[in-house]
């Protein structure tokens, strides 16, 4: 019996280990490469104002702003750490009171394009100083 009870919790361990890398391994695949993700337990409207704020704080002028589809794009309003760099922000609400941003950035069209290190370095800022906003 002892035999039997050892097997049981055994595999009900493998289970658990091969259930959570199949999550895991489904939510990094949905995001799109070079595409940087947070979530957010908090209103879709408190997350909105959170990413405006953020794009100010950090010098970034919207360019575009779709409020129904959750859609930003930003670009630095002068010229500075983040030029050459556009930000192409989604917010996706999960439920009720999870909100996902997805940071997507971009080099823009100038003659010096941004960086493989300075466009990680924009996603990461943005989403550290959300992070501090929201309590990500």
């Amino acid at each position: 019996e002892e035999e039997m009870r050892t097997m049981a919790i055994t595999r009900i361990s493998i289970f658990a280990v091969v259930l959570a890398m199949g999550v895991a391994c489904s939510t990094l695949s949905n995001r799109p490469e070079g595409t940087w993700s947070s979530s957010y337990f908090s209103n879709p409207d408190a997350v909105w104002a959170g990413i405006e704020l953020t794009l100010d704080q950090l010098g970034y002028e919207i360019t575009s702003s779709n409020r129904p589809d959750g859609k930003i794009r930003a670009v630095p309003a002068e010229s500075g750490d983040g030029d050459g760099v556009v930000l192409a922000i989604d917010q996706i609400a999960r439920t009720d009171d999870q909100v996902m941003v997805y940071v997507k950035p971009l080099s823009d069209n100038s003659e010096t394009p941004a960086t493989s290190t300075q466009l990680e370095a924009a996603a990461r800022d943005f989403l550290a100083v959300l992070d501090r906003k929201l309590g990500g």
